[in-house]
């Protein structure tokens, strides 16, 4: 045989998958990591709010902090299901000269928290998470709250608990 080597089925079935595994892992972690803010051209800020027995991830634009924005509306964009923040992108995008945006992973979804029991789903529990991230980042003003899906219904259900807050 003098140098060559034999390909079995083993073999070759070893080698496609470790070259197709180092391509998804590198689909999976770099690209969305690398297109973060891309399309749009929008840098976004990943952030947290810590509420006690829950985390809420939520996203605003680089220019969310900005001193000159201090007095802009907060635009509290809310996901519907399965979706998370990113649906929003282009939103973020496009209000973001007039508004101070915000979109929000609602609880159980992508980065926010994940509890264990059904009952820390209720309507209740999840408008209480948005008003507590409206009153952490635009205390004592009137938001926009913007929702899709069940988000529209979880903004819905926030304007009738708290309708003094909502514009």
């Amino acid at each position: 045989m003098g140098g060559q080597t034999i390909v079995t089925s083993t073999n070759f079935l070893s080698l496609l998958l470790h070259r197709q595994l180092k391509w998804l892992i590198y689909t999976l972690l770099y690209l969305p990591s690398a297109a973060f803010g891309a399309e749009t051209g929008t840098p976004y800020v990943s952030n947290y709010a810590d509420f006690g027995d829950v985390k809420i991830h939520y996203v605003t634009t680089d220019q969310f902090n900005n001193p000159d924005k201090k007095d802009q509306p907060l635009m509290l964009f809310l996901h519907g299901f399965p979706h998370f923040w990113y649906s929003w992108k282009s939103q973020l995008s496009a209000f973001d000269d007039d508004f101070r945006v915000v979109a929000m992973d609602g609880r159980g979804y992508n980065l926010s928290s994940k509890p264990q029991h059904i009952s820390d789903y209720k309507i209740s529990k999840l408008v209480e998470d948005v008003n507590q991230l409206s009153k952490q980042l635009a205390p004592n003003q009137k938001i926009i709250l913007i929702g899709h899906d069940w988000g529209g219904c979880l903004a819905w259900a926030f304007a009738q608990k708290y309708p003094n807050k909502v514009d």
